[in-house]
């Protein structure tokens, strides 16, 4: 779980770190599964929008760091510590609970309705059908962004997967060759390693 994210784009980039943490141990042959990422509503900007983090498997509410924020006091500075009282008019504004929200899956598809040229978005949103279990949609975002946005890196590790698990191998084995090209002209020397390792593993079933 994050502390102190204010902008989505701090845990998008966490959630790349993480990702690719597990397909590299998963390319190495090495037993793994993503654990769900989390973040801390603590910061006003966040708590204000939490639909914003679509990247976010769940939420807990830092109240005591949130209040102090929305107060400008800290409860150890006895001077100032009577502002910070979570129960005060001024600080129910923000939302203290958790709020009615869409599906992760949900928001990315509305993302991509509205931008369709959006790589970031469908490539997230194929992930969310691969845990679904709605592979033919999981392909379809996936060839998509390779097709369209073929520099796009990542993309091709996880349709590559995908085609392995669906007993495609030769699709499998094209994906990745074409994936470690890409990886190896944007000097994306880690993934291009990922791949590698996934493609060697292939060979050898």
């Amino acid at each position: 779980m994050l502390p102190m994210v204010t902008v989505p784009a701090e845990l998008a980039a966490a959630a790349e770190l993480l990702d690719g943490a597990v397909n590299y141990l998963s390319a190495s042959g090495v037993p793994c599964r993503r654990p769900p990422l989390g973040m801390m509503v603590e910061v006003p900007a966040a708590a204000v929008e939490p639909q914003l983090f679509v990247r976010a498997d769940f939420f807990s509410i830092g109240s005591n760091d949130l209040t102090q924020y929305v107060t400008a006091s800290a409860r150890d500075n006895s001077t100032v510590a009577a502002l910070c009282d979570p129960l005060q008019s001024y600080v129910r504004v923000v939302p203290l609970e958790p709020v009615a929200m869409k599906t992760r899956k949900e928001m990315l598809e509305e993302f991509v309705a509205e931008d369709a040229s959006d790589s970031f978005s469908r490539y997230a949103l194929a992930l969310e059908y691969v845990k679904a279990g709605q592979t033919d949609d999981a392909r379809r975002e996936f060839e998509f962004v390779r097709d369209n946005d073929p520099a796009y890196v990542a993309t091709y590790f996880q349709l590559a997967q995908l085609y392995r698990n669906l007993g495609l191998k030769h699709d499998a084995e094209k994906t990745y060759r074409s994936g470690i090209t890409v990886a190896s002209k944007a000097g994306d020397g880690h993934t291009q390693s990922e791949l590698e390792g996934a493609l060697e593993s292939l060979l050898m079933e």
